[in-house]
């Protein structure tokens, strides 16, 4: 996750549970659950609006952190 604060500042919070076995399923999960990941990103970093949800492969995060596939909550 990645939240941005109000000079401009931005956080990265990485989610390891749940898991999923696509990114699809990932996807569909963060549609749905809105309410959860807000409120746990809102434990660790306030009420900073939260710009854009990523779902990429452990495994993978170096080559798809970049680009990623990006979904808006």
């Amino acid at each position: 996750m990645l939240g941005a604060g109000p000079n401009g500042e931005r956080d990265l919070f990485i989610f390891t549970e749940p898991e999923f076995e696509s990114i699809e399923k990932c996807q569909v999960w963060a549609r749905e659950n809105p309410e959860s990941i807000i409120v746990n990103v809102q434990r660790n970093y306030g009420t900073r609006p939260i710009e854009m949800v990523y779902c990429v492969p452990e495994r993978n995060m170096p080559n798809y952190l970049p680009r990623g596939e990006a979904i808006q909550i």
